[in-house]
């Protein structure tokens, strides 16, 4: 019964909540601003999941071969970003990617000419959320991988199987449920890291999210606000969905 009544309390009430709001908002423009940012929401998520999960694949599969102490190691630093504040990752990374930052010097030390500005661009707020998200990434692959027996490496080694046909073949396919549960996750948290590219791309990356959340602080459009967060939803529910399918999939072969 108790629990019966967390759910209606916590979770029923305020989706109704929510859905109330959502069909009030909805009743009116949702504005201009929100498809355009619906869509650079969704093809920043998807490119930076992309983008981070070969890298968290590396880093997992690296680190599952390692002893205990430097897979300890590993699990430390990959806990670092994730209990750093979210400003504080955002003012660090502007500090690197300034033209005298940390980023250009190493440049300048290394490189000839100028080094490119890489602040205000697309590129710095992929390099800051996929900062955030392979940390995420890597923890739920390591232990996928730490569970593959290592019979079957060698039994495929034995039928002559290269190092690279072993990882694709072998590895990979093993820890397929935890690739498509690792993209998903990261496609989740950068949607909801909609502060990264405001203050490091600038407004022309604006995230539905921040637009949601300035219906709220700055003009009071609370109908407005749920009406986005619905589109938000959406947005974020969609690729789930496809998960569950594929993994379903994935289950029945």
């Amino acid at each position: 019964m108790t629990a019966v009544l967390f759910v209606v309390v916590a979770l029923l009430l305020p989706l109704a909540l929510v859905t109330a709001s959502f069909a009030q908002g909805v009743g009116e423009p949702l504005g201009e601003e929100t498809w355009p940012a619906a869509v650079r929401t969704v093809v920043l998520a998807v490119g930076v999941a992309a983008v981070s999960l070969p890298v968290a694949i590396v880093i997992a599969s690296t680190l599952s071969r390692r002893a205990a102490w430097v897979r300890a190691m590993g699990i430390l630093l990959c806990g670092a970003p994730l209990v750093l504040n979210l400003l504080v990752v955002i003012l660090s990374w502007q500090v690197m990617l300034e033209q005298d930052g940390l980023v250009g010097q190493v440049w300048t030390a290394l490189l000839p000419g100028e080094p490119p500005a890489i602040l205000f661009t697309p590129l710095a707020s992929v390099l800051a959320m996929a900062y955030v998200v392979v940390p995420v990434m890597v923890l739920i692959l390591l232990f996928s991988f730490r569970r593959i027996d290592p019979r079957t490496r060698e039994a495929a080694r034995l039928l002559g199987a290269s190092p690279w046909q072993r990882f694709v073949l072998v590895e990979l396919g093993s820890v397929t449920p935890s690739l498509i549960a690792a993209f998903v996750m990261g496609y989740a948290i950068c949607l909801n890291l909609y502060l990264v590219p405001e203050y490091l791309s600038g407004p022309d990356l604006t995230m539905l999210g921040l637009l949601a959340h300035q219906d709220v602080v700055k003009s009071f459009r609370i109908d407005q606000a749920a009406a986005r967060s619905g589109v938000l939803l959406l947005v974020a529910i969609v690729p789930v969905c496809l998960a569950s399918v594929l993994e379903w999939k994935q289950q029945r072969r």
